[in-house]
């Protein structure tokens, strides 16, 4: 067994799941596809593997952070591990994007790049594209860490939830999960409702997204599921053909995300489902070239958006069907060093640490 099929060590309070990992290959390929515009492959609305992303983090973090309530400091060392798991490689890109800015941008570009770079470093990244410009229009193509907003909604989230996590804890037997139902429906419902008033505040809005990654955390309260093997093959076939059908039926044209990011996210809820059983959908997904692309799905996410953007800015907004393929393959290339170097190093606690603990 090799390094890339190996689960991530820093979740350890939690069982590993190859299929979430074979999941988040899915929606990072899907990100993907749909920037670089691969020849021959067209999925207009493979922008929604960021709300993939959305659900998966959700059920993770929420899964972390109930098994380790009650311990001495959990929150210090949940925001801890997270600052761990989340800069490092960002700090690398930013510092790519600032190098390359430096050389290749003209000076009112290079401005922007770096009023957006303070901006993500301190995860309020999704503001300053709220106000500066919208995902879906040209200039959005020429911003390096444009895709940093989804990152800076996770962190948002993350500095509420376990807030929420706690004071349910609190509370009355059986209030807990109720509240957070409540905080994710009364954020679905404003995100309808928002998204059909000003599009652009419903995209990067972290009210608008909470409800995404609440899914998420609500399945990691469900008890693992005993489902005969026809009823776990329909559950996985459903979900991945939601996720398929978000993919392929929804584009940049219509209103995002609202009732639309229900196929993403009721999808990928229903094969991160926990249950005693593995299905079809659930053995391709926990296959070794999916869980190696998940596992180094945090830096393709982070380095093919500027490498591609810093190309359009050095073709003058030209991107071939080669170009787009050297471009994916260099994503991959850069994305295993900064998992390999940047990432796994990090991730780790320092040594003295892990002894005291």
């Amino acid at each position: 067994m090799n390094g890339l099929d190996r689960p991530a060590r820093q979740d350890t309070t939690t069982a590993y799941r190859p299929d979430i990992d074979g999941l988040r290959a899915v929606a990072v390929l899907g990100v993907m596809v749909y920037h670089l515009q691969l020849p021959y492959i067209s999925l207009p609305g493979g922008f929604t593997g960021v709300d993939v992303f959305f659900v998966i983090s959700g059920f993770l973090i929420t899964q972390i952070l109930l098994k380790s309530r009650g311990q001495p400091g959990y929150l210090k060392t949940f925001y801890l591990r997270r600052f761990r798991r989340i800069l490092p490689a960002l700090l690398a890109v930013v510092g790519f994007c600032l190098v390359a800015g430096f050389l290749l941008l003209a000076p009112g570009d290079y401005e922007d790049l770096g009023r957006s770079t303070r901006y993500a470093l301190f995860a309020l990244s999704n503001l300053f594209f709220y106000q500066n410009t919208g995902y879906f229009d040209q200039a959005a193509e020429l911003m390096p860490l444009l895709h940093t907003w989804s990152l800076a909604v996770e962190e948002q989230f993350y500095l509420v939830w376990p807030l929420l996590l706690l004071v349910g804890a609190r509370s009355r037997r059986g209030w807990s999960l109720l509240l957070l139902v409540g905080v994710v429906v009364a954020s679905f419902a404003y995100s309808v409702d928002v998204v059909a008033r000003e599009a652009k505040a419903g995209f990067y809005g972290p009210l608008a997204r909470a409800w995404e990654l609440g899914i998420g955390g609500l399945l990691a309260f469900a008890p693992r599921l005993r489902l005969p093997r026809l009823a776990c093959e329909a559950v996985d076939v459903a979900g991945i053909g939601l996720i398929g059908c978000s993919f392929l039926m929804l584009n940049d044209q219509v209103s995002f995300p609202g009732a639309n990011a229900l196929f993403a996210c009721l999808g990928s809820a229903l094969i991160i489902l926990p249950r005693t059983s593995l299905s079809t959908v659930g053995a391709v997904l926990s296959s070794k070239p999916l869980v190696a692309v998940g596992l180094i799905s945090y830096s393709l996410y982070l380095w093919h958006w500027p490498l591609l953007v810093f190309f359009l800015h050095v073709s003058g907004g030209g991107l071939e069907a080669m170009d787009s393929a050297i471009i994916f393959v260099a994503s991959f290339v850069v994305a295993g060093l900064s998992w390999k170097y940047v990432e796994q190093p990090f991730r780790r606690p320092p040594a003295r640490a892990r002894v005291a603990g």
